[in-house]
């Protein structure tokens, strides 16, 4: 399993401007399935074409049901891999209050948003103290948000992880057209060291 993730996360992100392959944080993959509490391998026996890992993470405030990490192949995206990932990670962890992750891209909060019904919070969303409160309570247990600055006006963090080099130019489009959410904008052409914070209250 940690050969099968390596491989999908590094054919899905590439390198770095420096030649270097991007890696999952400061910990090894082996290090972060250990400390997970699910992971999802899209694909057959012999081969993954995508993967979830996230887990449960308690708080005074309750659970948040967290995606720590989400790839698909290019060859294989645009056929509902990854909503189906979502879908099935939302049904494992359909107990907990709250869906929740950080990313760059757009696409993935899209997904999120159709596939896990409630009040989502993401870009300049002002979210609720409370919310504020458990990200805060949490970031030791989370790997997205461990010393991590949370910028609270815009819903984001500061992160030293991007799967894009500065001279991307990138435009993030839907498979099919639709009228854009409210958010998207805010997060479509995120600074390279930001990612989006996406927490959905059910």
């Amino acid at each position: 399993m940690v050969k099968r993730v390596s491989a999908i996360f590094n054919e899905s992100f590439g390198y770095r401007p420096d030649g270097k392959p991007y890696r999952l944080g400061p910990k090894s993959v082996r290090e972060r399935l250990q400390e997970t509490d699910y992971l999802l391998i899209a694909g057959d026996d012999r081969s993954g074409i995508g993967y979830l890992f996230g887990k449960e993470i308690p708080s005074s405030h309750g659970r948040i049901a967290w995606v720590e990490s989400m790839a698909v192949l290019p060859l294989y995206r645009r056929n509902g891999v990854a909503t189906a990932l979502v879908r099935y990670f939302h049904s494992l962890t359909r107990m907990a209050p709250r869906f929740g992750f950080a990313t760059p891209n757009p696409i993935a909060a899209l997904i999120a948003t159709r596939e896990v019904l409630g009040t989502p919070y993401i870009g300049s969303c002002y979210p609720p103290y409370t919310l504020q409160l458990l990200l805060k309570e949490i970031r030791q247990n989370c790997f997205d948000l461990r010393g991590c600055h949370i910028d609270e006006e815009h819903f984001r963090i500061r992160t030293g992880f991007s799967p894009l080099s500065r001279s991307d130019q990138r435009e993030w489009a839907p498979r099919n057209p639709f009228p854009e959410p409210g958010w998207w904008k805010s997060i479509q052409c995120l600074p390279n060291e930001f990612e989006a914070l996406l927490v959905i209250e059910k």
